[in-house]
């Protein structure tokens, strides 16, 4: 039999068990487990950020966002979101680098608005780098600290045809021209007699007239003018040199109607 002094230690024990189980102390953990799971958006910003980061995170967002949400951030109603005064990146730098990166599907609602759409993970173009920056100009409400101005976008490099494909185009040109002369010279450099001319015979030298003004005055002018070497120079010797070579082959043609006028074979 338990002596009444048992019986209250017992009852002692079991009460500060009680109190040690429901004390704010070990309810911590839950608080944690209900910190991790605060969504984007509700979070503070990640601490103070490097202007040049911005301006890079600027730059990135032109070239990149601005055919959705359009310039400035400010959404396309209906169909993008706005990311400006959005509150749902305000200040969460992770949930939008994780979406560059990954990408977004399913609904959201800004501002009042619901928007239903996908968002390919741009992120695959752009460099670790560009995804910090952008991720933070956009947390950061799409503002630049001041004195602090976008660098503009390089454009893009897009090469032209290299010089080798060129000289094979002229040559190509060429030979083109040398076995429609040895065919068709006979007959284009007869004589014309105007009261009996076929019109085999017209259609065909209106063809070779025709063709030659327009390879010599479109064709070889443009080809010309794509060299690199012709590229590389200013744009008023770019024009001259054009210029001259329109010129060139336009009174070429001119004079050889008026050659072939005198000879009558024309």
């Amino acid at each position: 039999m338990r002596t009444p002094g048992a019986t209250l230690a017992v009852m002692l024990a079991a009460g500060t068990f009680v109190a040690l189980a429901w004390s704010p102390r070990a309810a911590a953990p839950a608080t944690a487990q209900e910190t991790t799971t605060t969504t984007a958006g509700d979070g503070a910003q990640d601490g103070a950020q490097d202007p040049e980061q911005l301006a890079l995170g600027s730059t990135v967002f032109s070239r990149t966002c601005t055919g959705c949400h359009q310039a400035g951030g400010v959404g396309l109603v209906g169909q993008f979101p706005p990311l400006k005064d959005n509150p749902n990146v305000a200040g969460a730098t992770a949930y939008v680098d994780r979406t560059v990166r990954e990408g977004r599907q399913g609904e959201i609602v800004v501002n009042g608005e619901t928007y239903n759409g996908v968002m390919p993970a741009v992120g695959a173009g752009l460099s670790d780098e560009e995804i910090a920056a952008v991720a933070a100009y956009v947390s950061g409400n799409l503002t630049l600290p001041e004195g602090v101005e976008a660098a503009e976008p390089a454009a893009p490099d897009i090469p032209g045809p290299p010089t080798s494909a060129l000289v094979l185009t002229f040559l190509g040109f060429g030979l083109a021209m040398a076995v429609a002369a040895l065919v068709l010279a006979p007959l284009v450099l007869g004589r014309t007699d105007r009261l009996h001319l076929s019109w085999v015979d017209a259609s065909l030298k209106a063809f070779v007239i025709v063709a030659y003004f327009v390879v010599a005055v479109v064709l070889v002018p443009g080809r010309f003018m794509e060299l690199g070497q012709v590229q590389d120079l200013s744009p008023d010797v770019q024009y001259v040199l054009g210029s001259v070579v329109w010129g060139g082959g336009l009174l070429i043609g001119l004079v050889g109607l008026w050659w072939a006028r005198r000879r009558g074979l024309v």
